[in-house]
């Protein structure tokens, strides 16, 4: 059972993935069409917007955003809505029945400054899992690659691509942190370099 009270203004790193950590998102069509239902679906039935998101990146069998809510329920109505109607697409494309995530989705509310902008490094390096499944232990030594791979990752709002596509995407906080790209690049290459804090793991999937 999820135990997080959600307020209105808190920040919250939410994720989910596939039941028996299957691809819920088989392809291209698919991610998009997610990321379609959360660019309308962030109002509500009264065009009122209900959370804002800051960052997201969506994988094969999971996905992950940094999210805060702006009207009362608004994440828990959100969540709900984009698993209903991205179920119900995918359940009707495959002609099957039945939970497409693995339970109700994961939420975990953002307590500090610090672990904010580590979510923020967390979320748009996800995609490294394709390029070293061990990198988050290990490192990388070919940093400059790394992030050129991460930064080509269609489907992560650190990429160039995805921001031009949906906009709808919060970067001011980056903007306002960083003096420049470069500058938040240099914040990502610390983790390529190192890999992810052991103490860190709690992150989610």
């Amino acid at each position: 059972m999820r135990n997080v009270q959600f307020s209105n203004g808190d920040f919250y790193h939410v994720y989910n993935r596939g039941v028996d950590k299957r691809k819920t998102f088989r392809n291209e069509s698919d991610k998009d069409k997610f990321l379609n239902y959360i660019k309308s679906l962030r109002y509500d039935g009264n065009a009122v917007e209900r959370v804002d998101i800051h960052a997201i990146c969506i994988m094969d069998n999971h996905y992950h955003m940094l999210i805060r809510q702006l009207e009362e329920n608004g994440i828990s109505d959100f969540m709900h809505d984009i698993g209903t109607v991205y179920t119900n697409y995918l359940n009707l494309v495959l002609n099957r029945s039945g939970c497409l995530f693995e339970g109700p989705f994961k939420a975990k509310h953002v307590s500090s400054d610090s672990y904010l902008w580590h979510l923020f490094r967390y979320i748009h390096l996800n995609p490294l899992d394709i390029f070293d499944k061990d990198w988050k232990n290990n490192g990388i030594k070919k940093v400059s690659e790394a992030l050129r791979f991460v930064e080509g990752y269609t489907w992560s709002s650190v990429s160039e691509s995805f921001k031009k596509k949906y906009p709808f995407i919060k970067s001011e906080m980056i903007e306002s942190e960083f003096d420049d790209y470069y500058d938040y690049q240099r914040f990502l290459s610390d983790w390529i370099r190192f890999g992810c804090p052991p103490k860190l793991g709690f992150l989610g999937c």
